[in-house]
């Protein structure tokens, strides 16, 4: 089983079912009879949209075991997301253009700032080091942005060995080296959704199966 990190985004309802629960589903779709196994899953966090208009963001990360190849995760995300209603512009060019983690997206600042009810990256898999014309793994933007980095705080302890490329230097640096380094008014705009970013009490721990006890979640 290989070890990888996932982001999960998005802010729009699925079904008449807010992000929240579209995240919930996501995740037990992924790993109930599919080979997967989660192993942990981040607070909600929330977040205003960057250069647009639109609802708030949320935001989590999951680690999940996968038997797969970085490729074959990479495709099974991408199902996942429409299956669960993400529309991209241009479908033709989906796998090539606009994958979880991929090189080369045809306008990052419409990606990053279009609305949708499911955004799923690729940001780390366990001892791998890519750079294809599907995918680049480490995630070569994750270490730039506050709503994933701040995720990924929660799941730091628990997933040793998880390291991101520093945007300046290029050098591997942890969650939280990385985290201070971003301004600080990046980082108060990205929170968790309560006090204590617990999940709805709804959804966890029994319809996600995380360990939500063991991460302080519930």
């Amino acid at each position: 089983m290989n070890r990888t990190v996932v982001a999960f985004g998005g802010n729009l309802p699925f079904q008449g079912q807010p992000p929240s629960h579209t995240f919930a589903a996501a995740l037990a779709y992924l790993t109930t009879e599919r080979g997967h196994r989660l192993r942990g899953v981040a607070r909600l966090w929330q977040s205003r949209p960057v250069r647009a208009d639109g609802p708030d963001f949320f935001n989590t990360a999951a680690w999940i075991d996968t038997p797969l190849s970085p490729e074959e995760w990479l495709q099974c995300l991408l199902e996942t997301e429409h299956r669960f209603g993400r529309q991209r512009p241009n479908p033709e060019a989906m796998a090539m253009r606009e994958a979880p983690g991929a090189v080369g997206q045809p306008s990052l600042q419409t990606r990053h700032s279009a609305a949708r009810t499911l955004d799923l990256d690729l940001l780390w898999f366990e001892g791998q080091t890519l750079q294809t014309a599907l995918l680049t793994l480490p995630h070569p933007r994750a270490s730039s942005r506050a709503f994933v980095l701040g995720p990924l705080l929660d799941l730091e302890r628990q997933l040793g060995g998880l390291r991101l490329p520093c945007p300046e230097t290029g050098l591997l640096l942890s969650v939280s080296a990385l985290w201070a380094q971003l301004p600080v008014a990046t980082r108060v705009d990205v929170q968790p959704t309560s006090p204590s970013g617990h999940w709805p009490a709804a959804i966890t721990p029994v319809t996600v199966g995380s360990p939500a006890q063991e991460l302080g979640l519930a």
